[in-house]
């Protein structure tokens, strides 16, 4: 069987691959990879990724390499525009495909190209994320045995995201966009076979504005680790990639708000902000003290290593966090907002902690650090429930049974 997957990723870089969108996508890879012979990956990528493409014999020995199984890899520019006032706010109220992002993945060449390769026709179709969905859409092309992943459902965080403070009148023109968008994905689940979420949460969700029963729930999941070496060092980590917003403002708000606090309680505490650029971090110039920039991380096990307490204070979020999965799988005691731990089967007081202000999260915080009976009872009680739940191995067997099924 013959499998193409559309994407606006192009995983051509290492640092990428521990990104949340990444490790979700290559959940769906390994399903594809039980029932297919050959797997296509056609990447609607940025302009700069475009020209730093190598030649296609070695842009599919690099990329099956990456996934560990023989790929043919196109790659094709995002759509260009110059933007206005008119087409940056306005347009986008009825139109997903003319809002910022997502315009440049529905443009007439990415369209072209997606029109071309399902003309070829491939058995199976997965269509990873909105974005990549709005240039099957415009090519017109309606393949019938079409998959598409939402991963998070871009309505609801496009609405979370504009009535976060810092308020101005931007944001309640991107809050306008919310119908438009809300539109899309719902017309993307009437053209699927199966259309994916990430939560019972977000099914339930959808349901109420009449999306049907073929919206399919496949947890984000990851390989289970093996068990890492404890540590009694006073250690907090927060992970992420600061490329996200969301992301950003988490790890500014530690910084700046919850930190200093937990040093009140814990003065030999230290901090660990990990993950790909963190100069985007407000309070990089000026951190507090005992904090550590780790910049991109390639041994987890070596990070995890040395940490005691994991935290995640986002304030806005889609899908669910892949950063507390992680967490939990390495068993290791977590301190979460109740956004940051939406959709997950996590209960409060049991398998995590959560806390929404700033002084709840401190305390959370520094009593894990001075209890090393509840830093064990929680961290143990988290990989249990992780492993239970979200296991890559079995949510990859149940997504290659669907598609088998088609």
């Amino acid at each position: 069987m013959r499998s193409l997957i559309i994407t606006q990723f192009a995983p051509l870089q290492a640092e990428r691959s521990v990104q949340g969108g990444f490790k979700r996508l290559r959940m769906f890879v390994n399903a594809l990879t039980r029932i297919s012979d050959q797997i296509e990956f056609l990447c609607i990528v940025a302009e700069e990724d475009f020209a730093a493409r190598p030649d296609p014999v070695e842009l599919n020995r690099q990329q099956s390499s990456y996934w560990g199984v023989p790929v043919e890899v196109t790659l094709v520019p995002v759509a260009r525009r110059r933007e206005t006032f008119v087409n940056h706010y306005l347009t986008g109220m009825v139109s997903a495909s003319r809002q910022p992002v997502f315009y440049h993945y529905a443009g007439a060449e990415p369209s072209r190209a997606v029109a071309a390769k399902l003309a070829s026709g491939p058995d199976l179709v997965f269509v990873f994320q909105l974005a990549a969905m709005g240039a099957v859409r415009r090519s017109r092309a309606r393949p019938s045995r079409m998959f598409f992943d939402l991963d998070n459902v871009d309505h609801r965080l496009r609405l979370r995201t504009a009535f976060e403070p810092p308020l101005w009148p931007g944001k309640f023109a991107y809050a306008a966009h919310a119908p438009a968008l809300l539109g899309a994905e719902w017309r993307a689940a009437r053209r699927s076979r199966a259309m994916f979420v990430c939560s019972e949460e977000d099914r339930h969700y959808l349901r109420r504005f009449g999306f049907g029963d073929n919206v399919v729930v496949v947890p984000n999941a990851l390989p289970m680790p093996v068990a890492v070496a404890r540590t009694l060092d006073p250690t907090v980590l927060f992970i992420g990639s600061y490329g996200y917003k969301p992301n950003v403002d988490a790890a500014d708000r530690l910084l700046q708000r919850i930190w200093p606090l937990v040093l009140r309680r814990v003065p030999s505490a230290r901090l660990i902000v990990a993950g790909k650029d963190p100069e985007r971090i407000p309070a990089f110039q000026a951190p507090p003290a005992q904090v550590e920039f780790t910049g991109f991380v390639p041994d987890l096990d070596a990070l995890y290593a040395r940490v005691r307490v994991v935290v995640c204070p986002l304030l806005v979020g889609g899908g669910t966090r892949i950063k507390l999965i992680e967490g939990g799988s390495y068993a290791k005691p977590m301190v979460s907002t109740y956004i940051g731990a939406e959709g997950l089967a996590l209960s409060d007081g049991i398998e995590i902690l959560l806390r929404d202000d700033d002084d709840s999260i401190a305390d959370a915080c520094a009593n894990l650090l001075t209890d090393e009976a509840m830093c064990s009872r929680f961290g143990a009680a988290a990989r249990l429930r992780i492993e239970e739940l979200y296991d890559a191995e079995k949510i990859e067997r149940r997504i290659a049974d669907l598609f088998s099924k088609v």
